[in-house]
């Protein structure tokens, strides 16, 4: 009887030791997955194919400490990827101003482009309204020549408070000059 009973305790044994395998496999996979809401006792039951409280009653420690390292792992991962991504949103930031600005800028030169043509069908349609193209280019010469004059007054002044500057300057040594040979006196 004995060599019976010892045969049956190692049996067990050797279903309880494979028992055990399975469910550190099925954990070590959940852990390596990242995967912490697996890591219940039903769950791991059912994929290690044992019983609920078989897991519960031997891998509680082991399930906390898969839990906790998942955790750590994704905290960790977190802060790394928060730098990154903050990076990156900053640049998408950039890039999407960069683009807004061009888009403005060619939405102006269309709308430019579309007045131009408008204006030239209408002038075309209503010639009593348009405006001669000898009109045209008479202004633009005047207003050519009235920049042209600007920007010489704009030179000429310029000149003058120099002048000016230098007047004042020669006056107040000149006055310091003055005031210094009657203190002398």
């Amino acid at each position: 009887m004995t060599d019976r009973v010892s045969a049956m305790t190692g049996a067990k044994r050797a279903i309880n030791a494979e028992k055990y395998e399975r469910v550190r496999a099925v954990i070590a996979q959940i852990k390596d997955q990242g995967r912490d809401r697996d890591l219940k006792a039903t769950v791991i039951a059912r994929r290690a194919d044992v019983h609920r409280s078989f897991v519960s009653n031997h891998f509680a420690a082991e399930i906390t400490h898969a839990k906790a390292e998942i955790q750590s792992r994704f905290m960790t991962g977190l802060a790394g990827q928060t730098a990154l991504s903050a990076a990156s949103l900053r640049v998408e930031l950039e890039t999407a101003k960069h683009q807004a600005r061009a888009g403005q800028q060619e939405i102006r030169a269309l709308k430019d482009r579309l007045a131009r043509t408008l204006g030239e069908e209408i002038a075309a349609e209503h010639p009593e309204h348009g405006v001669a193209a000898a009109t045209v280019s008479s202004l633009r010469a005047e207003i050519e020549q009235l920049t042209d004059t600007q920007n010489e007054l704009r030179r000429q002044l310029r000149d003058t408070e120099e002048e000016l500057q230098a007047a004042r300057r020669v006056n107040r040594t000149l006055i310091r000059e003055r005031n210094a040979g009657t203190s002398d006196a």
